[in-house]
């Protein structure tokens, strides 16, 4: 007498708890935390499965609207519906741990470090480096100045110093019986008389 055991066969499964998210920013990435499925069997049994187990797809993150996403297990699938919704623009972030910050009198400005970026509420930056506007800065004034950045209808703003100009080089001239002592000058050798 021999006993021949089959093999259930997943009927179908079903997602028994969506996921805790719903609605998304475009852009955004899909999860399926939160969600559990149950999985019927040809024998009359079921079995909650763990999700991550479950493929997901048939979605577009970066398309706007109501979607179809597909849960398939074993082969066989459910559907739910997710909504994404526009990204929106927040404002300007700046990184400017490559940019320099203090310069010293009369230099030109040099922003070639700084980065600037649109923020959006899916967590995503976009660099619009090059089509920001600076302003706002007098290389001529002493202290800490505010430069302000501009892209858009955004505005934003950081600090850099400018320190007073130093001298760099200090001349000895002579003229006449007078001694002079000349900074930052060209040597002019008619003015010396050597006595």
């Amino acid at each position: 007498f021999n006993v021949f055991v089959r093999p259930t066969e997943v009927l179908n499964p079903k997602v028994d708890k969506l996921p805790d998210k719903l609605v998304y920013i475009e852009g955004q990435e899909f999860s399926y935390e939160g969600s559990t499925m149950v999985v019927f069997y040809d024998n009359g049994t079921y079995q909650y499965v763990d999700t991550s187990f479950a493929k997901f797809y048939g979605y577009d993150m970066n398309k706007v609207g109501k979607q179809n996403v597909i849960c398939e297990y074993a082969g066989m699938t459910d559907v739910f519906e997710i909504t994404v919704v526009p990204k929106n623009a927040l404002g300007l972030e700046l990184d400017t741990s490559n940019a320099r910050l203090e310069f010293v009198q009369g230099m030109k400005f040099d922003y070639s470090g700084l980065k600037v970026y649109i923020v959006y509420d899916n967590g995503s930056l976009i660099d619009v480096t090059n089509d920001a506007h600076i302003e706002g800065y007098d290389m001529d004034s002493v202290g800490k100045q505010t430069v302000v950045v501009k892209c858009g209808d955004f505005i934003t703003s950081y600090t850099i110093t400018v320190d007073k100009k130093r001298a760099t080089a200090l001349d000895i001239v002579f003229e006449g019986d007078e001694l002079y002592a000349v900074l930052n000058s060209k040597f002019n050798p008619n003015q010396l008389k050597v006595t």
